[in-house]
């Protein structure tokens, strides 16, 4: 997302994102990822691929717990 009113040298570029696995999600927002009139050295590429490292792990004691609720 980028600014469009203020100051053009300080508008910034923000990032949202959701990380959707099975039925929860991990969603955020980074703020300053680059000036707008300065992409070249934007941080967004290495924002990207830290997110894209994300992993989810299942909690085994949640399975044992959900597979209780269920009897």
């Amino acid at each position: 997302m980028d600014d469009t009113n203020g100051d053009e040298v300080r508008r910034i570029r923000t990032y949202g994102f959701c990380i959707s696995h099975e039925q929860i999600a991990l969603c955020g927002m980074v703020q300053h990822v680059g000036y707008l009139q300065h992409l070249n050295e934007s941080v967004l590429p290495q924002v990207i691929k830290m997110l894209n490292s994300i992993e989810f792990v299942d909690d085994p004691s949640m399975e044992s717990a959900n597979s209780l609720s269920s009897l």
